[in-house]
């Protein structure tokens, strides 16, 4: 035996629609701190790759290893935060989240093999530059929608 009053369908148009409501600020609020994730996420990465041209295996392993170690840890972190607010998301977020990630780390990667190779500062910045760019681009995109 049920209750609750049946509702029309009107009454049930008017109650999704205030709910939907209810949930665009949160939407919204979700997907700038996933942005925001995401252009820290770029600095830091960009920051890394650029230290890991200095500190290169061949000239300090240790100091190397950390540096990865630290990448890894902001990946983590950005993941996390990702786990936390996707529930949240508006539509096309979670894709422009995977995308830009995926690209960051797919230039991440193709350019760590050119950490041994001797470069002038303002490559390695470019590099640096050229491996946050997707997360920043796709964090501010989050950001302005």
């Amino acid at each position: 035996m049920n209750r609750e009053p049946e509702l029309s369908a009107a009454e049930q148009l008017a109650a999704f629609e205030n709910a939907q409501r209810e949930m665009t600020p949160v939407a919204k609020r979700g997907a700038k701190q996933l942005g925001m994730l995401c252009v820290s996420l770029g600095l830091v990465l960009g920051v890394l790759h650029g230290l890991l041209h200095v500190y290169h295996p061949e000239r300090s392993l240790t100091a190397f290893f950390i540096l990865v170690g630290a990448a890894i840890l902001a990946i983590f972190a950005l993941s996390f935060g990702y786990l936390k607010v996707r529930s949240v998301l508006p539509r096309g977020m979670s894709k422009a989240y995977l995308l830009s990630l995926f690209a960051s780390l797919g230039i991440y990667a193709v350019t760590l093999t050119l950490i041994t190779t001797p470069m002038a500062a303002f490559l390695v910045v470019l590099l640096g530059l050229a491996v946050a760019l997707p997360l920043l681009l796709g964090g501010v995109w989050m950001m302005k929608r």
